[in-house]
């Protein structure tokens, strides 16, 4: 992992809706304790365990957030990309990490250091309500993946990813997935042979054409109805 220049951190943090609405002052005192680097495809950021030592932001590229089942399996809980922060929590509740990151994808990032954002939130609830909101939509972003995975079968669950990603209302449209097939599949708590054979199925019905990660949905509307 590769220090980089912390000179662009204001203009960062001022261009993020997480921090958006922090005044010069209060971003300068967030400057004093962040710093950017820079980690490869494949690279840990840290590991479940380690000492949490702040927040992170992805300014480009994507981290995914995991953590290992007593046999070994990796369980995905998401995954982080542009403009998205995660580690929230360390900020409110003493401990260690209990899930590991690591980069699917080249990425630079902005961590912010725990003590500094300590500070700042004693002197300024606006940074406090930020931060809440972010950890709230992560939230119920895990609820409604623990709903999807609780009250909808196989089919249901690949049928209910594909349109919660949809990038638009069009009834017809492409889809690159952002994680490997793998990834996903931990994500749905399916295996990866389930998840490949439902997407053929789906493929035979019909409903999508799969190249790849290139998902292109021929009825959103169809597809929406097989997620029950």
């Amino acid at each position: 992992m590769c220090p980089q220049s912390k000179d662009p951190v204001c203009h960062v943090l001022s261009g993020l809706d997480q921090f958006g609405s922090l005044d010069a002052d209060t971003l300068q005192e967030l400057q004093a304790g962040a710093s950017l680097y820079r980690i490869s495809r494949g690279e840990m950021l840290f590991h479940k365990g380690d000492s949490a030592d702040g927040v992170h932001l992805v300014i480009e590229g994507e981290i995914k957030l995991f953590f290992l089942s007593a046999n070994g399996t990796e369980k995905l809980i998401s995954t982080v990309s542009d403009g998205e922060s995660f580690g929230e929590e360390c900020v409110l509740l003493p401990g260690p990490r209990r899930f590991s990151a690591q980069g699917t994808r080249d990425t630079v990032g902005l961590r912010l250091r725990k003590q500094t954002l300590d500070e700042v939130m004693a002197a300024d609830c606006t940074l406090a309500r930020a931060l809440l909101r972010s950890l709230s939509g992560r939230m119920d972003a895990l609820m409604e993946s623990m709903e999807n995975c609780v009250q909808r079968n196989s089919i249901q669950r690949v049928a209910y990813y594909l349109v919660q990603h949809a990038p638009t209302s069009s009834e017809r449209y492409e889809l690159q997935l952002a994680a490997n097939k793998q990834e996903i599949a931990a994500q749905l708590n399916v295996t990866p042979e389930t998840f490949s054979r439902v997407l053929g199925r789906l493929t035979r019905d019909g409903l999508i054409r799969s190249q790849g990660r290139c998902i292109e949905v021929m009825s959103q509307h169809l597809l929406r109805a097989c997620a029950g």
